[in-house]
This record gives C-alpha cells, structure tokens and sequence, in this order.
C-alpha cells in the first residue's frame, strides 16, 4: 500500500509574516520613534511639536553641549527640576570631579535642593558607577554627569540603567568637543 502524497504547505502570507515581524521588532527596540507613552519633560510647546514623544523621553541618557558652561548648567539644572516635578518624591544626583552647586540659584530654576545629593568623584570611573547606580535607582529622579563623554560601552550601560530606573540622565559637556560617546 502506498501512502498518499502530503498536501502541499499552505501558501506563505508574506505581507502578514512582515507586518508580524516589523511589530516583534518595535516591541523589542527600546529606541524606536513609535514607543507609546514613554513618558517625556516638557520643553516649549515649540520644541516638543517637533520631538517624537512631545518632550525629552524620560528613562533615557541625553547629552548637552555648550559653549557656555554656565548657561548649559542651568540649561541641565532646568531639565532636572522639571525631571523632579514629573517624578515626585525622587531625589538628584549631581555628579562632577568638583561639584560647585549653589543651592539659591538651584531653586529659582525650580530645583528642590533639599532633595540635591552631590557626588565628588575626581576619576571617571568613579563618576561612571555613581552615575549608572544612580540611574537604575527608582529614587533617582536625574542624574547630572558632568566631565568627558563616556565610551561607548559605558554610554550604553548608562543608558539600560536609566530604562531600569526610570528617571532621566544628563550628560554635560564642553561644547568644543565632538558629540556622541568618546
């Protein structure tokens, strides 16, 4: 007795394997233009029609370059107050080799320094861990980094532990370097 011939495969709906695939991978990346509700910081209604989240995503690290130290300072420092606004409850952490904050300026930018923790860490590698414990902590609202851009290694480990912990990492260097990690 012979067997009968199997059936032929059922013809491959290529259109509906795509559209399967290109969802699998927008649920995978993290990065992609159409995560919903990530939740951002306001900037000006101007500048947030233009960002993809109508803000600067939360649970990510940015980097900010100026010129003008003191005017990117209170460019980072605005950003955190508004990071503390959205997630109450939750302190910052300013890193720097040698954090010089003043607390009165602080709060007219609407900072609560009360609620400022300062690290003094003169070697990166130190300001590195403090950074990525920081930011995976979900008592951390932002962080402040200041001081050369990480490699590339560790701008992404910084970058998992602010999706980790949720708040928001800043990056703040001199303008006249090359952005992007070193």
């Amino acid at each position: 007795m012979t067997e009968p011939a199997p059936s032929p495969a059922p013809a491959m709906d290529r259109a509906g394997l795509l559209a399967g695939l290109r969802a699998r991978i927008a649920r995978l990346d993290r990065s992609g233009p159409d995560m919903q509700g990530r939740a951002a910081l306001p900037l000006s209604p101007e500048l947030d029609a233009h960002l993809p989240w109508g803000g600067l995503p939360l649970a990510g690290l940015h980097e900010i370059l100026g010129e003008d130290p003191g005017s990117s300072l209170g460019f980072a420092a605005l950003l955190m107050a508004r990071a503390q606004a959205a997630l109450p409850g939750r302190s910052l952490l300013w890193i720097a080799p040698e954090p010089d904050a003043y607390p009165p300026g602080l709060a007219g930018l609407g900072l609560d320094a009360a609620r400022l923790i300062l690290v003094r860490a003169p070697r990166a590698a130190d300001a590195l861990w403090a950074a990525e414990e920081g930011l995976r902590s979900p008592a951390i609202a932002a962080v402040l980094l200041l001081g050369p851009a990480p490699d590339l290694t560790a701008a992404r480990r910084l970058q998992l532990a602010a999706e980790t912990g949720g708040g928001i990492g800043l990056l703040l260097r001199d303008g006249a370097e090359e952005a992007g990690p070193g």
